[in-house]
């Protein structure tokens, strides 16, 4: 009995605490919205019913009337009516968005009634789901110091898009030396988060024994998630803005990876097909062959491109992939360290000579040109140096890091779609405000604040999707289908070619 009234306390305490935090959170927003609002070419109120609504949907209906540890396998009832109350609801925060409903007292209850009401659920369910995360063994396992930089790693690329999609329109007028570095400050810190990202899943898989069908699934994964994504979004611009919607657009939404829609994505997925072969090879050869060949794909795939010569691979592309794992395995199969002092120092020096290499070309050439400085060898030393770093520091176990760095592929994916990329950057150009350097001090706290929180709800409703639907059960499924499959047409080929 005692233990029954304690446990109802805490309850009453948790949305207590979720209840004045919301307050204090929907406030702050308001306060941002009205803020911001000319300072950037978006209508931050347009955001508020929908984002609510949404969240109001899976946060509530999921966890609240639904406990946590009793929903992963919600009736189909409840699957129904949060599917109609989402839509309806979505509805009708348009409706409202758009002064359809102009009543004052209904756009006051609507707007921060259920704000309270979502945002508090939201810091209720977030307490409710570490008694999920604790039960979870693989996050359990998993080095948080390793996904901290996976998330920053995210970070860096998105910030890059943000130099190089949002700011380039400053490089159509005359510019000073501090602001061309100002314009393109972040620009390389996409091939150094790309670089970081797959140095993490070298470390973590270049030693393993990975077999066909492990790599079949995680290919498979990646493709779905991916798919999950450009044909959602596809949906959306389909129902909402019909404009952007064509056949290539069409393609490339429901065949990303053929068509190339993410360049890291293909290359990435390409790899993990791959690794098999790779992880098979790095096993056997020596010491001396090994650095032989790094040396040999360094040169071929992060030299030579950035005098314009592709042929091994572009600044982006699989070669340059294929080598960063190749790096990554080295580090961990002969356990390579340097100086903490000389990491830093060569991290800071490539750094340096990234961006005098870039305002010296773009002075040189005109502003336009230097981007190829911003890939390639530099900017791997970097991601290297600062791996090297990370790895010597003292392994840490958290759940919640673990759990958002689950979550932070999907900004890739989002940010990057062809239909999502115009409109976001667009938006967030900042035309607004002259000073470069205060523009990219406000991009990178509305990226943080902005796109990663949102990101961070959207993809815990997309896990949640793929865990309610049993979609990984149906995905391990067609792995061994395709396993079993692929197995008897090898079997078939070395018997008619007499190969065995």
């Amino acid at each position: 009995m005692i233990s029954g009234l304690m446990n109802k306390f805490k309850d009453i305490k948790d949305s207590f605490f979720g209840i004045v935090t919301a307050f204090y959170v929907i406030l702050s927003f308001d306060v941002f919205c009205l803020s911001w609002q000319n300072i950037i070419d978006i209508n931050l109120n347009g955001l508020v019913y929908p984002m609510y609504l949404w969240l109001i949907t899976y946060l509530l209906l999921f966890n609240q009337f639904y406990p946590v540890e009793n929903s992963i396998r919600p009736k189909r009832k409840l699957i129904s009516l949060n599917l109609i109350i989402f839509f309806v609801g979505f509805l009708i925060g348009i409706f409202v968005n758009n002064g359809i409903f102009s009543f004052w007292l209904f756009r006051f209850l609507f707007r921060h009634l259920f704000s309270w009401w979502t945002i508090g659920s939201l810091f209720i369910y977030l307490i409710q789901k570490r008694k999920a995360w604790q039960q979870h063994s693989e996050l359990h396992c998993r080095d948080s110091k390793f996904e901290a930089v996976r998330i920053v790693a995210i970070l860096m690329i998105i910030l890059s898009h943000f130099s190089l999609y949002a700011q380039s329109w400053r490089l159509k007028s005359s510019l000073s030396v501090f602001g061309l570095i100002g314009t393109k400050i972040f620009l390389p810190f996409g091939a150094i988060g790309v670089a970081l990202f797959v140095l993490i899943t070298s470390y973590f898989e270049s030693g393993r024994n990975y077999s066909y069908q492990k790599s079949i699934s995680k290919f498979i994964r990646i493709w779905v998630e991916t798919v999950f994504y450009t044909s959602t979004i596809f949906f959306l611009y389909l129902v909402f803005d019909r404009s952007q919607i064509g056949l290539k657009v069409l393609l490339k939404s429901f065949f990303p990876f053929s068509t190339a829609e993410y360049w890291f994505v293909t290359a990435f997925m390409m790899l993990v097909l791959l690794l098999p072969f790779i992880n098979a090879m790095i096993a056997n050869i020596s010491q001396k062959k090994f650095i032989i060949l790094i040396l040999i794909s360094l040169f071929f795939c992060d030299v030579l491109p950035i005098i314009r010569t592709t042929t091994a691979s572009s600044t982006v592309g699989l070669g340059e992939i294929i080598t960063t794992y190749l790096l990554g395995a080295f580090i961990k199969k002969y356990d390579f360290k340097i100086k903490k002092i000389l990491a830093i120092l060569v991290c800071l020096f490539s750094l340096v000579l990234i961006y005098l290499s870039e305002v010296g070309i773009s002075l040189f050439l005109g502003q336009q040109h230097g981007g190829n400085i911003t890939s390639g060898i530099l900017p791997l030393f970097v991601a290297v140096s600062i791996f090297l770093l990370v790895r010597d520091l003292k392994a840490r176990k958290s759940l919640f890091i673990n759990f958002v760095a689950s979550t932070v592929f999907a900004a890739y994916l989002i940010t990057e779609n062809e239909l999502v990329r115009e409109f976001l950057w667009h938006s967030l150009a900042l035309k607004k405000i002259s000073n470069v350097w205060m523009a990219d001090l406000l991009g990178g706290i509305l990226i943080f604040f902005g796109i990663f929180v949102f990101v961070f709800v959207v993809d815990i409703i997309r896990q949640s999707i793929f865990k309610y639907t049993r979609l990984d059960d149906l995905i391990d499924d067609l792995v061994k289908f395709i396993s079993g499959k692929s197995q008897q047409v090898l079997n078939w080929f070395l018997g008619a070619t007499h190969l065995t």
